[in-house]
């Protein structure tokens, strides 16, 4: 059943542009799976209309907000049980353990890799652990942004070839700009630390 509903929503989600990138988004990242086809779709919609890049990337990145959290809210209802459904025990104390260590930290990276990374069950996870809602979003909107606007931005500057590219370097270009997102991040927290009077008290 779920490969049909998937077979059906492909033609709809690329004749409806944006907002049919939206909404492959929301359903990936929710409870159906369409594993990199709304990356190849975001290529295939720019070089056919590339003064659109960043509003298909940012449509992307929404729509899987948008499913993220629907998954994130379910789990927070759920808790630990809904994720026992999904996966066997070994399997959910791994997960586990590797939340408790890295945190958000594990959200970002798996929502900037492509499969077969697993995003869901640190979604999952972070619901179910009680995470803020608020920090959650920013998390997924920073990891998926920084994936769906900097595919757009590639099919932009580079066309056609950007699809053959992609599909023999996606997890090496998901790499990339997840350690430009670490590096620029750490050379803020950097910046703000050397400026003068970062560590000047009050005055008495």
């Amino acid at each position: 059943m779920l490969h049909r509903i998937a077979q059906a929503i492909l033609p709809l989600a690329q004749s409806l542009g944006g907002p049919g990138l939206a909404l492959l988004a929301a359903l990936d990242s929710s409870f159906l799976t369409f594993p990199e086809v709304a990356d190849a779709l975001i290529v295939v919609l720019t070089v056919t209309h590339p003064s659109r890049w960043f509003y298909y990337g940012a449509m992307t990145t929404l729509g899987s907000i948008l499913g993220s959290v629907a998954l994130f809210w379910v789990a927070r209802k759920g808790g630990e049980a809904f994720l026992a459904k999904w996966v066997g025990p070994s399997v959910m104390a791994r997960w586990f353990g590797l939340f408790r260590r890295f945190g958000l930290f594990s959200v970002v990276l798996t929502s900037v890799l492509p499969p077969p990374v697993p995003f869901k069950p640190f979604v999952i996870l972070a619901g179910a652990t009680g995470v803020g809602m608020v920090p959650f979003v920013a998390t997924v909107a920073a990891g998926r942004g920084l994936r769906y606007i900097g595919e757009a931005w590639l099919a932009y500057a580079y066309g056609e070839q950007t699809s053959r590219f992609l599909s023999a370097n996606l997890f090496r270009v998901s790499i990339g700009l997840m350690i430009s997102a670490i590096a620029a991040g750490l050379l803020f927290v950097l910046y703000k630390r050397l400026r003068p009077g970062y560590n000047i008290g009050p005055t008495a």
